[in-house]
């Protein structure tokens, strides 16, 4: 099944963190990336004081039920220090 899933951070070298996260999807049993859309920077939707964006979205073949990719992207979240504490919030 064709996937798509969207990328996004503002911390840590925000370039880098969409790559070492393609490479972790690439890296995952059962998914392969087959397109990646070009990087585009934003401002952030709440207009708060943080730095802006760099997004991206990927097309991933996979085996994988919608669920268990999800799980997947959460788990590289977490691996790249991703801390959830606002809705709309910086994360890498």
């Amino acid at each position: 099944m064709l996937a798509y899933i969207g990328l996004g951070s503002n911390l840590n070298n925000p370039k880098q963190q969409i790559k070492d996260a393609l490479i972790a999807l690439n890296s995952t049993q059962d998914v392969k990336v087959v397109a990646l859309s070009s990087l585009y920077q934003s401002k952030p939707i709440d207009d708060s004081e943080q730095p802006d964006y760099i997004n991206a979205v990927c097309q991933v073949d996979t085996h994988l039920t919608a669920l268990e990719l999800l799980y997947v992207c959460q788990e590289i979240e977490t691996k790249q220090h991703r801390v959830r504490e606002k809705k709309w919030g910086a994360r890498t």
